[in-house]
């Protein structure tokens, strides 16, 4: 069998490693083969998802559970299966025993119901007029029941639960909804039931969890199983700050991509990390803010945040929203940036920015200046919706396929 990479079959069963980290053709204790990590979840391992209407305060429909297992908040205990939650603080992101949050930077109170669900931040600038551009949601955790239901409080009615990886592996190329069909009101309760083909050890990680802000609260399994926070996360730390070719634009049903769906998700598959910070704000750019009424959303303004989370490797994408900027403006603005995200990550360039644009020479020449590997993107080539702008979903998977390339080659 061909070796793991600095693991063992026991440690990911154990939830310590994801299997996008193994090689090629790795076969496991249970004879489960990966051909690469952009494969999909086998058969044993994939669940059936349907939603279940659950009111705040209701108790999960699966027979003979003991409880929602809450999301612990700052400053206060974890409580027993069943318990209410008693606090309205913020999301504590490291002292959970049940849950892992990769990468995100914070979460607080819904703003409708502070005690019963958690909500990621908007994005610096942003505003739920001016993009409504959250930093995505991610819940990671480990389980050995054969059904398991998340509760959520629904951001629009008939909600994606997110983009779903079990053990590592996605589900399906997009975000995954229910497959039953259901209709949940915006605003309401409800519960993503993913049930298992049998009961065994499973980790799962969801992205952009219920249409990306979250508005989680809690799990729920049956008597007699557990839910568990993995303990190892891979070592890569990917942070993203772009503009809208990195948040995405239009649906996955009609060609585009979500922001869960865009392309730092699948270069953290090819990577293989789970750890990943999709940092951009769609009209967004170093110099141009996403509105004249949001001045904040210039990409400097969202470099705290990135840094908060301890990125190993930080990638900037700018250059479609600058096109008004001279070379020299473009030039010192990335630097200024490239500058406060310092020297500790490692540091890429690219551009979204149309072939011939005159900040190009901006761009390429900030990276230079401050010896950060530049891709010089061809966007013309990549595949576009119908507004002949913003990347389809292949084309996304291009942006990736040769970002993975570049990054390798530059040493990663």
């Amino acid at each position: 069998m061909p070796a793991l990479i600095g693991t063992s079959p026991a440690k990911l069963l154990a939830g310590e490693v994801p299997l996008s980290r193994l090689y090629a053709g790795t076969t496991l204790a249970w004879e489960q083969t990966i051909a690469d990590p952009l494969a999909f979840v086998p058969a044993e391992d994939r669940p059936v998802v349907t939603y279940a209407a659950v009111g705040a305060s209701v108790a999960p429909t699966i027979a003979g559970s003991p409880g929602w297992l809450r999301e612990k908040r700052v400053g206060v205990a974890e409580g027993a299966a069943g318990a209410a939650q008693s606090s309205t603080a913020a999301l504590d992101l490291t002292g959970s025993t049940r849950f892992a949050y990769p990468m995100l930077p914070a979460a607080v109170g819904h703003a409708s119901n502070a005690g019963n669900y958690v909500q990621s931040n908007f994005k610096e600038g942003s505003t739920s007029s001016v993009q409504n551009a959250r930093y995505l949601f991610p819940v990671d955790f480990m389980t050995d029941a054969p059904v398991v239901q998340i509760r959520l409080r629904a951001p629009s009615s008939s909600p994606l639960l997110g983009r779903v990886l079990i053990n590592g592996l996605r589900m399906q190329r997009g975000s995954v909804a229910s497959s039953g069909g259901d209709t949940i009101a915006a605003g309401n309760g409800y519960g993503a039931v993913l049930t298992f083909p049998d009961a065994r050890t499973r980790r799962i990680t969801i992205y952009g969890l219920n249409v990306q802000d979250g508005s989680f609260g809690g799990v729920a399994v049956g008597a007699g199983y557990s839910v568990w926070k993995p303990t190892s996360f891979g070592t890569i730390r990917l942070a993203v700050l772009g503009d809208s070719f990195t948040n995405g634009a239009g649906s996955f049903s009609a060609g585009g991509a979500r922001a869960m769906e865009t392309w730092p998700w699948e270069l953290g598959l090819l990577l293989g990390t789970g750890m990943i910070l999709q940092a951009g704000i769609g009209a967004s750019g170093l110099m141009a803010p996403s509105d004249a009424s949001a001045p904040l959303t210039v990409f400097r303004n969202r470099v705290p945040t990135i840094m908060s989370t301890n990125p190993t490797h930080v990638i900037v994408m700018p250059g479609r929203n600058d096109q008004n900027y001279t070379a020299g403006q473009e030039q010192a603005e990335l630097e200024y940036v490239l500058d406060q995200i310092g020297t500790t990550p490692k540091r890429y360039v690219t551009r979204s920015s149309i072939n011939g644009q005159a900040i190009n020479a901006g761009i390429s020449a900030g990276a230079a200046s401050r010896g950060v590997p530049y891709l010089d993107l061809d966007t013309n080539a990549i595949p576009k919706i119908a507004d002949g702008i913003h990347p389809t979903y292949p084309g996304h998977e291009s942006i990736a396929a040769q970002m993975n390339t570049f990054m390798r080659s530059a040493g990663l």
